[in-house]
């Protein structure tokens, strides 16, 4: 999505129709794969699935979005952000037609589609990196080698280290997806307590729509003092280097093991703090 930002600069309308171009490529590319994985059941070569799966019928084509923040920057020549009121409407608005397309492919080919917040761990970074010599002055995220895209529509990293500010601005945003989707509350350590992440969770489950967050506080580790709170690069015990680790998307890693993308972006990103005065949600007090 960068890219289209960058090449349709201030033309919705071009945007508008390199997006449907690049869906049709996307959704012709989902139809070939289908038929392919269609016949090599019918032949038998699938003798596990087909054991308990008998058709694929209620399976999504799913096609996803990645770098919006970066879209938008490049559309407005960096006037503004998602993080704007104006920078969101364009996102959403890049969402609803997305999603009205998904429909007229649904009922074209009679197979299910669905508009996915895609995860792009390792896509940010390599999307970034050939972006970077194809189209020189296009606007990314990150810093020196370290560049990337940000994921689908997400906030860029160092935006805030206020959770509630985050959901305000992502809620509408993550409930325009049809398929997966979540919004990472990234804790700079450990919650004191699991009541506390309960009435976190409880809060924003009972006020906010979107479908899916993690709680995903950074941890270190040392090989002789085993876990550490927070980001500790080395060891207050013995002084030994440790891992730091933190969720890459779906799973946990050491911050060592990273792309230079995602290394760049875990150097920009503000965490959230439990003991901020405007966190009143981590309060011990009956909800």
């Amino acid at each position: 999505m960068a890219r289209l930002g960058h090449r349709f600069r201030a033309d919705w309308d071009g945007l508008l129709e390199e997006v449907d171009r690049l869906m049709e490529l996307a959704s012709a590319s989902l139809e070939k794969k289908r038929r392919f994985v269609q016949d090599m059941y019918d032949r038998g070569l699938y003798p596990y699935t087909r054991r308990y799966l008998p058709h694929f019928r209620n399976h999504f084509s799913t096609i996803g979005v990645n770098g919006v923040n970066e879209m938008v920057r490049n559309f407005t020549a960096d006037s503004y952000d998602i993080t704007d009121a104006r920078g969101a409407r364009l996102a959403s608005d890049i969402l609803e037609h997305m999603r009205a397309r998904l429909r007229i492919y649904q009922e074209s080919t009679g197979h299910l589609y669905n508009l996915e917040a895609t995860p792009a761990e390792g896509t940010t970074y390599r999307f970034a990196k050939e972006d970077a010599k194809r189209f020189p002055g296009i606007i990314q995220a990150g810093f020196d080698q370290n560049i990337y895209y940000t994921n689908s529509t997400q906030l860029p990293v160092g935006y805030t280290d206020d959770p509630f500010e985050a959901l305000n601005l992502q809620d509408e945003l993550q409930t325009r997806y049809t398929g997966g989707t979540v919004l990472h509350l990234y804790m700079n350590e450990r919650i004191s307590s699991g009541e506390a992440c309960k009435r976190l969770v409880r809060k924003v489950i009972e006020n906010y729509r979107l479908p899916y967050i993690t709680i995903t506080p950074v941890f270190s580790v040392c090989e002789i003092h085993g876990y550490l709170n927070g980001e500790q690069s080395n060891c207050p015990h013995c002084g030994k280097e440790t891992l730091v680790w933190t969720r890459v998307m779906g799973y946990h890693r050491p911050v060592a093991s990273f792309n230079l993308g995602k290394k760049g972006e875990h150097k920009e990103r503000r965490h959230f703090r439990e003991n901020e005065p405007r966190l009143p949600l981590f309060s011990c007090e009956a909800v």
